[in-house]
């Protein structure tokens, strides 16, 4: 067991694993006693320690508890009673403050003592120990405050000590990196800083070591108003002696210096395996990412994995310290610098230092691991290609944001972690490496936290959120120290103020999210500014040409670099700028004061492209169309956006007009309906100038019937005089309004006698409006005088449509025509039709869409006697049904679909609870007009109820089952004829059950005539049921003479047999057995 005390305050197993102990004041009270570990820590110290100047009332009460806890995850007799305080009982090897200290002081002896590869393995033992802040995770209190500066003012001895002994052993170089991040982060360490300058004299780098030094003394002069110390100005005059030793072939390398890894790895092990085999297999390789995905680390972990490959060594290089070169300079001196100080050898410049470099690795194995060549990578390829061709035994593995762009180079791209979808549990979010690496590093500031059902869905929206880059979510999770996770996911928005305060080990540009972004952005040119900034508009990324036609001087040159730079992100359709970019180039845009007219810009190609994809969901590239759409939705949501928040009423109605018909077709209504009132709030009651099918569409959105649902004349049920009249009003613009529109007023003339447009419509060049024209017509035709009319414009319809191409629409048509077919000629006429609509079912449809699809096709196969079918059919619905909310006209739809399943089987008790169901809600659907033959609207309803109310006799309802009798004769009396037929089909069977044989074989052959006159052979499938038992009841003759004398009468003498049907003498169910509606299986 070992304590942790230089980082949070913890407890760790054997195995590695926390133990855990509790909040800030156990972690107090374990850190107080370790701090003196084997002495007695008094209650006062131990009080004033965890409460400093608010104590509790019972103070030894509350001290005694928390003794108690601690004591729980400590070993017996760890924390025991000494007179009036406690001592810790561990080893003191146990704790890490303890192993730094031993070590720390076997170092200085034995650099006394003139042994600095002793010292320097000492002083990596005792820096090794620290994994943070000291004393992290404990509660505040004067004396630890106290304590901690302490401990940190050690370790920068310690730091300060270890580059003394390096630069002795001629290994200064190592630490530089080190050294430097030190520095930054204590600016008035003189002591430091003489320590950075004499090891940027011994790597060659005389004039960055003199530029250190005058900004130290500019610094110390603002902040202080001093000098520069002795030590710090004896360390500047060192410059040009230490410069000035002459670079000697080693015996050996140093050994092997990695980055010191303070954290775990995660999420990247098959990485690190993929990256050791392209370095098997190539000589370069260069890891290339956008700032913070983790290029590093993983280069690190992948030599240390396999380092077994290179037996001379792994050279770690570190090259971010290398300032970019000014125009006109080559920044090799430099950067041959930073090479001879990884080889411990003194300073050389351009190919002087080339030259150095190889004599020292000559017929040596080695692997050179450059560390972000971005900022310099025009030299840094110019000397790995110097290196590669003198050195056959070198590899060299780099890390950048962009290529080196050498022969031979393979790239490794570093992407983000991937992250988890929305809605996933607790157990399949965990299994996400983005979710691992936060619950790490979490677990970092609070031992305590755990992934939960209640945290979940917060910490799946944060690594959402942030791209699953690395070091936003280390930087995320560090803030969970302050902030509960629902406040960090709620405060992403400002994610670049929400992540600061990285850890004191990282690089400084990896401490901020802004600082990790600012580092990409400065290697910029001007052009890759620009157009980085203004590609920010794209919320859903973008194709070329919508970044050329979009942003001004846009240049596919320009655009490349940014990807090449890990800038922008390509899939080889599609150019993405990840989120955390994006709002740093968006903050520059508005800085630059450009971002209204780039957005502009950006909500006029959306409108186009949405106005040019309405057209396209009519045609044969439909699922084409839905893919562009889906692609596209994240840009066109937030022109909306935009649109409505400026108050452009214009642009946001022609984005809502082109958008509502794809949300229709995917079934999202609440974006129908949300944005259809803010877009209204908007624009007011009139549209504006030329806008009038953008406002038709916005206005009547709601109101029109879903792609299943078949148009007729009363679709529009509000405003209609002014539907009309904006239709009308559109026809005459340059945009036309939705062909929808236009055939829901042509059936409304038709309503009243005014044929014109709608034969227009019919006879009009374009097939998909022919078609739909031309299938409305044919159903109002069969229901009303011309059914034979009928049947040859629903075959016409389904011939535009196919050459159209419209799937849904063609889906539509081919329900109908196979509709007609069963009743016709059977159901093995219906169903190669009802196979070719199955076929059209694309997934790319909404979940509605898709239900109404194969909701209508188990309907029509349960008509025809495919029970089976049907079933499987409805199997598939309920399973697409789970994880849907349904509309309540498609919800009963699909009830009555059971419903009618039911009745085929016969099974009349089920049928009975569903088609209750359905019923026992009221619909928004005016009563029928008489001699309007509103067929479209009434068939379904009337051939629901004559089951009904056959279902309800059969189950012992008569008294109900004739209610439903009547209802369906009315309706069907005031619609159609064929509906007439229908009901007198239901009627038969009612009566034969009521013992009526006779009356039961006048209404089957009034039925037959009304049917035969519409030209249709089949009818109702149970028709030849009811004849056969009229038969066996009445004997042939008898039959014969009722079913002739039916067959003589009309539609409205047949509705009077109806009425004369008396259920008087049909038996009842048992009185405990309860009409109720059931549930839906």
């Amino acid at each position: 067991m070992r304590v942790v005390l230089l980082g949070t305050v913890a407890v760790m197993s054997a195995d590695g694993s926390d133990v855990r102990i509790g909040g800030p004041r156990v972690r107090t009270l374990l850190a107080l006693l370790a701090l003196d570990i084997g002495r007695v820590v008094s209650d006062t110290r131990l009080i004033d320690g965890i409460w400093d100047e608010d104590p509790p009332v019972e103070t030894g009460n509350a001290l005694h508890t928390l003794v108690k806890r601690l004591r729980t995850a400590l070993p017996p007799q760890a924390v025991i009673r000494v007179g009036a305080g406690y001592r810790l009982t561990l080893d003191a090897a146990a704790v890490d403050l303890h192993r730094f200290t031993d070590a720390l002081a076997r170092g200085r002896a034995q650099s006394t003592a003139g042994q600095p590869a002793a010292a320097a393995a000492s002083l990596d033992e005792a820096l090794d120990q620290w994994s943070g802040e000291p004393l992290g995770g404990t509660c505040e209190s004067a004396g630890l405050a106290a304590a901690a500066t302490g401990l940190s003012e050690q370790r920068l001895a310690a730091i300060e000590l270890r580059a003394d002994v390096y630069r002795e052993l001629g290994r200064g170089g190592e630490l530089l990196r080190e050294l430097r991040a030190e520095a930054a982060a204590q600016p008035l360490r003189e002591s430091l800083i003489a320590r950075v300058v004499i090891a940027l004299a011994a790597a060659g780098r005389a004039a960055e070591a003199v530029e250190v030094y005058r900004r130290a003394a500019m610094v110390l002069d603002a902040e202080l108003g001093t000098t520069p110390s002795a030590e710090l100005q004896s360390a500047f005059a060192q410059i040009r002696e230490i410069a000035a030793a002459e670079p000697a072939r080693p015996a050996a390398l140093p050994a092997s210096v990695l980055p010191r890894r303070f954290t775990s790895f995660v999420g990247r092990a098959d990485s690190a395996a993929a990256i050791a085999r392209n370095l098997r297999q190539s000589r370069l390789v260069t890891l290339i990412g956008m700032g913070g995905v983790g290029k590093t680390r993983l280069a690190t972990e992948s030599a240390c994995g396999f380092a077994d490959s290179w037996p001379d060594g792994c050279l770690f290089i570190e090259l971010a310290a290398v300032e970019r070169p000014a125009a006109g300079q080559d920044g090799w001196s430099a950067l041959g610098g930073a090479l001879l100080a990884a080889l411990g050898l003194g300073e050389g410049s351009g190919s002087d230092s080339v030259e150095v470099a190889c004599h020292a690795l000559a017929g040596r194995r080695v692997l050179l691991i450059l560390d972000n060549c971005e900022h310099i990578v025009e030299a840094a390829a110019w000397m790995v290609d110097a290196l590669l061709r003198r050195l056959p035994t070198v590899t060299v593995l780099a890390t950048s944001r962009e290529p080196l762009g050498l022969d031979g180079e393979r790239l490794y791209p570093v992407g983000a972690l991937v992250t988890p979808a929305v809605g996933l549990d607790v157990a399949r979010a965990a299994e996400f490496p983005a979710v691992q690496l936060f619950l790490d590093r979490a677990t970092a500031v609070r031992p305590d936290f755990t992934l939960t059902e209640d945290n979940c869905a917060d910490v799946c929206t944060i690594v959402r959120g942030l791209d699953g880059n690395p070091l936003a979510i280390e930087l995320a999770a560090a803030r969970l120290a302050v902030l509960p996770v629902r406040e960090v996911a709620d405060r992403l928005t400002d994610r670049f103020r929400l992540l600061t305060n990285g850890s004191r080990h990282a690089v400084p540009r990896h401490r901020t999210l802004h600082a990790a972004v600012s580092w990409s952005w400065e290697l910029l040119s001007p052009a890759e500014v620009r157009l980085a900034r203004r590609f920010a508009v794209f919320a859903g990324g973008a194709t070329i040409s919508a970044v050329l036609q979009t942003v001004a001087d846009a240049e596919v040159d320009t655009l490349t670099a940014l990807v090449a730079k890990s800038l922008v992100e390509f899939d080889g359709e599609r150019y993405r700028m990840v989120e955390t970019i994006r709002a740093y180039a968006a903050a520059e845009s508005a800085r630059a004061d450009e971002t209204e007219h780039v957005s502009r810009a950006h909500a006029d190609w959306c409108a186009e492209f949405v106005t040019t994809a309405a057209t396209g969901l009519l045609g044969p590239a439909q699922h084409e169309w839905l893919r562009r759409l889906a692609a596209e939705y994240g840009n066109c949501e937030s022109a909306l956006a935009w649109a409505v928040r400026v108050a452009d009423g214009p642009r946001a109605l022609r984005l809502y007009g082109g958008l509502v018909w794809y949300w229709r077709l995917c079934g999202r209504f609440e974006a129908i309906s949300d944005w259809r009132r803010r877009v209204l709030d908007l624009v007011g009651d009139r549209p504006p100038e030329g806008c009038t099918a953008a406002y038709l569409a916005c206005r009547y959105a709601e109101q029109v019937p879903s792609n299943q649902t078949t148009i007729w004349w009363g679709s529009i049920q509000r405003d209609v005089a002014e539907f009309d009249a904006l239709v009308r009003a559109a026809m005459a613009e340059p945009e036309p309004p939705h062909p929808k529109f236009v055939v829901i007023l042509a059936l409304r003339d038709h309503r009243y006698g005014d044929d014109r447009l709608l034969d227009h419509c019919a006879a009009v060049a374009e097939d998909g409006i022919r078609g739909v024209a031309l299938m409305c017509r044919g159903l109002f035709e069969l229901g009303g005088d011309t059914p034979a009319r009928a049947v040859a414009d629903l075959e016409a319809a389904v011939v535009c449509l196919s050459t159209s191409g419209e799937p849904c629409a063609l889906m539509q048509a081919l329900f109908m025509l196979s509709q007609v077919r069963i009743y016709s000629a059977g159901l093995a006429a219906a169903r190669p039709v009802i196979t070719r609509a199955l076929d059209l079912l694309g997934t790319d449809l909404g979940p509605t869409e898709q239900l109404g699809v194969l909701g209508i096709a188990a309907d029509q196969l349960a008509l025809g006697g495919d029970a089976e079918g049907a079933e499987a059919l409805l199997d598939r619905a309920r399973e697409l049904a789970g994880t849907t909310e349904l509309p309540d006209r498609l919800r009963r739809f699909l009830i009555s679909v059971r419903g009618h399943l039911a009745f085929r089987q016969e099974r009349f008790d089920r049928a009975v609870q569903l088609y209750a169901r359905v019923f026992s809600e009221p619909t928004d659907y005016p009563a029928p007009e008489a001699g309007r033959f509103d067929f479209v609207r009434f068939a379904q309803d009337v051939q629901q109820r004559s089951r009904y109310a056959v279902a309800l006799l059969r189950a012992g309802f008569p008294e109900q089952a004739a209610r439903e009798l009547a209802t369906a004769r009315d309706i069907a009396i005031a619609t159609s004829g064929l509906l007439v037929a229908e009901v007198a089909v239901a009627g038969a069977l009612i009566a034969l059950a009521s013992g009526a044989a006779e009356h039961a074989a006048r209404l089957l052959g009034g039925a037959d005539a009304l049917r035969l006159r519409a030209g249709l052979a089949h009818g109702c499938p149970d028709r030849p049921r009811a004849a056969r038992r009229a038969r066996e009841v009445l004997g042939q003759k008898r039959f014969d003479r009722a079913y002739r004398a039916g067959e003589q009468l009309t539609a409205e003498q047949v509705a009077n047999l109806l009425r004369g049907i008396d259920v008087a003498g049909v038996g009842t169910a048992r009185p405990d057995r309860l009409l109720q509606p059931a549930t839906v299986d």
